[in-house]
C-alpha cells in the first residue's frame, strides 16, 4: 500500500456574502493551472431547500514530482443557504448569489503510488531506507512545496472572495 502523509490538516476559509459561483470555480481552476496541478473532482452534491441551496464540492488536484512521489490538495467547498439575489453595482443591476462559503484545505503526499516497491518486503525496506537516509532533503523540499501551494490556494481564494465585499 502506498505511504500517505498528511502535511496540512484543516486549513479553513470562511466567507459570508455575495459571490458568483461560476467565477469562483474559474478562480479555483486558475489556481490549479498556475501551480501545475491536474484537476480532479471527487464529488459534487446539491440539495435544494425552501431557504436556499446547499452545495458540496470536493476537489483533489494532484501534482507528480518524481516517478514515485506525488502531492494532493484536498479542497472541500461547502456552500450553505445560497440564494440568487439582484444586486446594484456601479449603477447596474446584476444577479449574484448570496450565502455562506466554507473551504477546507488538506495537503497530502504519497510515495510509491504505483505500488512498484511493495511487492517484496526487502524492496519495501530498501525504499524506506533510501527515502529516509538519502532523499530526506528532497522529500522535505517537496513537503515545503505542498505547504506553500496550499497556502497560495487559501490566500488567492480569500482575496478573490473579498473582492465581492466592495
Amino acid at each position: 500500500m502506498a505511504e500517505k502523509k498528511h502535511i496540512i490538516d484543516g486549513l479553513e476559509l470562511n466567507y459570508s456574502g455575495y459571490f458568483n459561483l461560476n467565477e469562483l470555480t474559474e478562480a479555483i481552476d486558475k489556481c490549479q493551472k498556475d501551480r501545475g496541478y491536474l484537476k480532479s473532482e471527487k464529488r459534487t452534491d446539491e440539495k435544494v431547500y425552501p431557504s436556499g441551496k446547499d452545495i458540496s464540492i470536493e476537489l483533489r488536484p494532484t501534482k507528480k514530482f518524481a516517478d514515485y512521489y506525488t502531492t494532493m490538495i484536498t479542497m472541500v467547498i461547502m456552500i450553505t443557504g445560497m440564494k440568487d439575489v439582484e444586486v446594484e453595482k456601479e449603477g447596474r443591476r446584476k444577479w449574484m448569489s448570496q450565502g455562506n462559503i466554507r473551504i477546507t484545505f488538506d495537503g497530502w503526499t504519497t510515495t510509491d503510488f504505483e505500488f512498484r516497491w511493495e511487492n517484496n518486503p526487502v524492496f519495501y525496506f530498501l525504499r524506506d531506507l533510501v527515502d529516509k537516509a538519502f532523499y530526506r532533503s528532497r522529500t522535505d523540499r517537496w513537503e515545503g512545496i505542498i505547504i506553500e501551494d496550499t497556502h497560495y490556494f487559501h490566500t488567492y481564494l480569500k482575496a478573490f472572495l473579498n473582492l465581492y465585499r466592495y
